[in-house]
């Protein structure tokens, strides 16, 4: 299933994570840390800038679109798990895509600690040109939102595309899951720098 798939590999992009050492709250895959959230209307936005130059294992572009789609789906399909805490539709209302490299939250009460740095801003980016026709597939299976749900976490996702250092071979249950390196890896050779006033360096 996905959930294995990220459980064994954990090869998604995230946003925003713990560095190593201290665990700090620091970017990932953002460009950066997010603007201060405003109040819109009725809600509270804050833009995010996402690393430009990166791709998936299959060489296309990872987005800003691709965190939004993401963020959007676990919202309109109420997904359970850690995607209800991490995306918790209590608290955000939707993403949106800017341009290429930014998005968008909506939220709708400026979020504490455990809904901003440890909810949403956590939230992972799958590829949505692998998982946008998948997702529609499970949505129009049936018109009731729980067995969408079912439909959607039953899919084994074949040759799914990764953003992390390993990319999936073969996985046979009980015995072993083989990897093999992913030659697109965005951070690869990249080095970290925490240095004792606080301060915090990625470069590579």
């Amino acid at each position: 299933s996905a959930y294995n798939f990220y459980a064994l590999l954990n090869r998604y992009p995230v946003l925003f994570g713990l560095s190593d050492q201290r665990f700090d709250w620091v970017p990932s895959w953002a460009d950066g840390f997010p603007t201060d959230f405003v109040q819109e209307g009725d809600v509270w936005t804050a833009t995010v800038k996402v690393q430009s130059g990166a791709t998936w294992s299959d060489g296309v572009a990872i987005t800003a679109d691709d965190f939004a789609f993401t963020i959007n789906t676990a919202l309109e399909l109420e997904l359970p798990g850690n995607w209800a805490s991490i995306v918790d539709p209590n608290v955000v209302d939707h993403a949106e895509v800017i341009e290429a490299t930014t998005m968008k939250l909506y939220i709708k009460s400026v979020p504490g600690l455990s809904r901003w740095q440890y909810g949403v801003s956590g939230a992972i980016g799958v590829a949505k040109h692998f998982w946008e026709p998948l997702v529609q597939q499970a949505k129009d299976s049936s018109d009731v939102l729980t067995e969408q749900v079912a439909a959607l976490l039953a899919i084994v996702p074949e040759n799914e595309p990764t953003a992390g250092e390993m990319v999936f071979v073969k996985w046979e249950a009980g015995a072993f899951v083989e990897v093999e390196a992913n030659d697109r890896y965005f951070f690869k050779d990249s080095e970290v720098t925490e240095y004792a006033n606080g301060a915090y360096l990625e470069e590579g």
